[in-house]
């Protein structure tokens, strides 16, 4: 400002020059700097022409002090005024707020990335996890031909992998229990024809001979031969014996093993 004054000694009009240089230095938008012209050196210096725009708590929390200094305007030795140099507190308050501002909304706009960035990679992760679940609700209804796909991490693999040998083994479980029941009818059939031939072949006659042999003592009896009749009795005895004798095999190849083994 001293040179510029300097320059203005032999202006042809003074005030107008001063004017136009506070003006000029003025409308150069200095950082945090105001500079106006005033009649005295201690005038109040003017607020800022633009409007705030930090809030007002953050404007009264920071509270910066206004400094200001003040420079003789002397043109051809005449005093025209006092050129004002100031500090604008709201103006660094504003560049404060818009750089936290930004701030904040990098900040938010790395959070929005990184939250959908989680949420794709959480949601590749467990892609093969429906696979699995269906595989096991297959499995639970009976369908031991359900697989997992195998892939996704290597989490997902192992499970998979545990799930798929599970279902092969309950398949072949399955099919060993299909064996056995297959089997045990096809003993059942047999052990069904085997006492059938045993009744029919073997107790039949003895019984056949039983209903004649007490035919026949019946008769001997009517007709009181005594030693006819005795003789058919002892047939009849016979018979018995020999039925007894066949309950008994045929009871025998019955009887469970493990009641020998026993000692019962």
């Amino acid at each position: 400002f001293e040179s510029s004054l300097s320059s203005l000694q032999a202006a042809p009009f003074p005030e107008v020059a001063l004017m136009s240089l506070v003006g000029g230095v003025d409308s150069l938008s200095l950082r945090h700097v105001r500079v106006s012209l005033s009649s005295s050196a201690a005038a109040p210096i003017a607020p800022s022409p633009a409007p705030p725009q930090a809030p007002a708590r953050l404007r009264a929390l920071i509270d910066i002090p206004v400094e200001a200094t003040s420079l003789p305007a002397v043109i051809g030795g005449r005093r025209l005024g006092w050129i004002v140099i100031a500090t604008d507190p709201a103006d660094a308050i504003d560049e404060v707020w818009r750089r936290v501002r930004a701030q904040i909304g990098a900040d938010v706009a790395l959070g929005v990335l990184l939250l959908l960035a989680s949420s794709l990679l959480v949601t590749v992760a467990l892609r093969p996890l429906p696979s699995a679940a269906d595989a096991l609700a297959r499995l639970e209804a009976g369908d031991f031909q359900a697989r997992a796909e195998v892939k996704g991490s290597r989490e997902f693999v192992e499970i998979a992998t545990r799930i798929n040998a599970l279902g092969a083994a309950l398949a072949a479980l399955s099919a060993s229990n299909e064996k056995l029941l297959a089997s045990a009818l096809d003993a059942h059939d047999e052990e069904r024809k085997l006492i059938a031939h045993e009744l029919h072949d073997e107790i039949g006659p003895h019984l056949f001979a039983l209903r004649a042999q007490a035919a026949t003592l019946r008769r001997r009896i009517e007709a009181g031969d005594l030693r006819e009749g005795a003789a058919a009795a002892l047939e009849i005895g016979r018979s018995v014996e020999a039925l007894q004798s066949h309950n008994r095999r045929i009871l025998s190849t019955r009887r469970a093993a493990a009641l020998d083994d026993l000692g019962l």
